[in-house]
């Protein structure tokens, strides 16, 4: 009798259950996928360089800079190296060959009139050419830095020799060295000429600090313990003994003794420093 209380009562309950609230189905909107970009670097790099060898060089220049700086107007060197990361893959070597046009002075860029006009008076005192050259640091330091060649590398640390940014040039020659392929005798005698040379400010003064006691000079040889850099203090050390550079000779050698005291070349130093005044 308990037993069918309990089941009446149940079913009563059920009876009378409130009503169960309906399914609510939430609808999201449907995310369109991003615009897809369409790259055809290569296919232009090539048309870009099928201009340069044809001498079309307003044409290569124009397309290499659309590239790298899609639609930006690029003035000079500030401009280029204001140009925003592009979305673009291996652009590398279209950084490479505006910096080779520039190397040329072939390379053309959006001119105003007055800037024009600056140009034509500037070609007779040669600043065009220091231009151009300041356009080729730019650009080889992008292609420097998105490729592993050595060929921009190399490219690189020869502008930054000629604008006597020495400080820069060694640390692009130590990268040319570093990666142990083409260029390497003349990145050592690039590195040893940055380390040798007493006027980097370019005042007509010998610098207060030369050689291997010049914070960059010395980063930039602490970097690596590569026989490379032995041998950039050989080059180095031969060059600062014969010009009678003594005391930035000795410092430098007693850095080659303790870094590489296995090296042939330290006692054959030393004994030179002993009749260097």
């Amino acid at each position: 009798m308990v037993r069918v209380s309990v089941v009446f009562l149940f079913l009563a309950a059920c009876a009378h259950a409130p009503p169960s609230s309906p399914a609510v189905t939430i609808v999201r909107p449907v995310e369109a996928p991003p615009p897809k970009i369409e790259d055809h670097t290569q296919e232009r790099i090539t048309a870009a360089k099928a201009d340069i060898a044809e001498e079309r060089y307003a044409a290569a220049s124009h397309a290499l800079l659309a590239i790298v700086c899609s639609d930006r107007s690029v003035h000079d060197a500030e401009d280029l190296a204001r140009c925003p990361s592009t979305p673009f893959v291996n652009t590398a070597e279209a950084w490479g060959l505006i910096g080779e046009l520039a190397l040329q002075s072939k390379l053309e860029m959006n001119v105003s009139e007055v800037a024009a006009a600056r140009r034509v008076v500037a070609r007779w005192d040669g600043h065009v050419k220091g231009a151009q050259l300041e356009v080729a640091d730019v650009a080889l330091t992008q292609a420097t830095r998105l490729s592993a060649s050595s060929k921009y590398a190399f490219e690189l640390a020869t502008t930054r020799d000629k604008l006597r940014r020495f400080g820069p040039a060694l640390e692009a020659y130590a990268k040319v060295l570093e990666s142990g392929a083409r260029h390497r005798s003349e990145a050592l005698a690039g590195a040893a000429r940055c380390i040798t040379t007493v006027d980097w400010d370019g005042d007509g003064d010998k610098d207060a600090v030369i050689g291997f006691d010049r914070p960059e000079v010395r980063n930039v040889l602490a970097s690596s313990s590569q026989p490379w850099v032995a041998d950039v203090y050989v080059r180095a050390l031969d060059s600062l003994i014969e010009t009678d550079e003594c005391s930035a000779a000795r410092a430098g050698a007693a850095d080659l003794a303790r870094r590489f005291p296995q090296n042939p070349n330290v006692s054959r130093i030393n004994a030179q420093l002993q009749n260097c005044p």
